[in-house]
């Protein structure tokens, strides 16, 4: 009885707000009712079919490349040795948003970590854990990861049932100051703008004093009217459009640091030009930075007590 209240909550919210509920509810209780809602009425389908016919998701080389542009962008921006702080060995990960096939996790299982967490409503273990997506994926994976960073001495077999075993959804009323490393891409900005302030929170909770975190967020468009920042400048800085908070990369920089977080930098990595003249008059208060920051790599830490 009570999923199908939920459910039918469901029906009526935005995909951004499910995240709202993800927090006031047990897993188990949202869990089947987020995946009949997902795949009937979204595009956010990680099923089977969807996964293996996606060159995205089925690239083992574009989590690698991913990570490691971020850190070049970093350093070069900054000058600093922020990666440093991100080494996976014996480190306990969370990542919020890892997507279909448990996001960097086996990397970061690859480099040493002692266990993932992920938070994914969308993602489906059954899928995860097929004989199809064991060989066209983890498989190849397992190899790139090790031209890419050297071998660890574990052949596939072992690293696989390591990576099922140590990769598990993050129980967010039971973990209290236990993770070491938070990660999250593109993310932040699908949340609902009410909701973002009591989530960092939450991830502040459950970091450890002295933990840290990147963010990478896309404040742009994702489509709305076109690339870039498409129409978004149009509408109201107030409105929720097509699951986008609309925050900027000066609200979620106050929003880390009112949660009890230390910001290092935040690192602009794309930027456009802004007319001033084709922006609504809501967006005012804004700086030309903040609102040219397209996407932005926050890192940071929880303070030592």
């Amino acid at each position: 009885m009570r999923n199908k209240v939920i459910e039918q909550l469901m029906e009526h919210m935005s995909i951004a707000h499910i995240f709202k509920y993800i927090w006031n509810y047990p897993p188990r209780d949202v869990l089947s009712s987020l995946l009949r809602r997902i795949f009937k009425n979204t595009t956010w389908d990680y099923s089977m079919e969807k996964v293996v016919n996606s060159k995205k998701h089925m690239n083992v080389q574009y989590l690698i490349d991913r990570w490691e542009r971020y850190w070049r962008v970093i350093e070069n921006r900054n000058r600093d040795c922020s990666r440093l702080l991100f080494n996976f060995e014996g480190k306990t990960v969370l990542e919020l948003g890892c997507g279909p096939l448990f996001g960097w996790g086996p990397m970061a299982l690859n480099l040493g970590a002692n266990a993932y967490y992920y938070h994914d409503p969308f993602l489906n273990r059954a899928t995860v854990e097929s004989e199809e997506i064991r060989e066209k994926y983890f498989f190849p994976f397992w190899r790139e990861l090790e031209a890419n960073f050297g071998s660890n001495g574990m052949d596939f077999s072992v690293f696989y049932q390591a990576m099922i075993k140590r990769c598990s959804e993050i129980d967010f009323h039971k973990q209290n100051e236990n993770v070491d490393l938070i990660l999250s891409n593109s993310v932040l900005e699908h949340i609902p703008r009410h909701d973002v302030a009591h989530i960092s929170s939450k991830l502040f909770s459950i970091l450890k004093p002295g933990g840290h975190f990147l963010h990478c967020v896309d404040f742009g468009s994702h489509g709305f009217g076109g690339e870039g920042f498409g129409k978004l400048y149009h509408a109201n800085s107030d409105e929720e459009l097509h699951n986008l908070n609309l925050l900027r990369m000066s609200d979620i920089e106050s929003i880390l640091v009112n949660s009890g977080f230390e910001l290092a930098h935040a690192t602009v990595y794309h930027s456009v030009a802004i007319d001033r003249s084709k922006v609504n008059k809501s967006w005012g208060h804004y700086s030309d930075e903040a609102l040219g920051a397209q996407v932005v790599l926050f890192v940071g830490s929880k303070p030592r007590h």
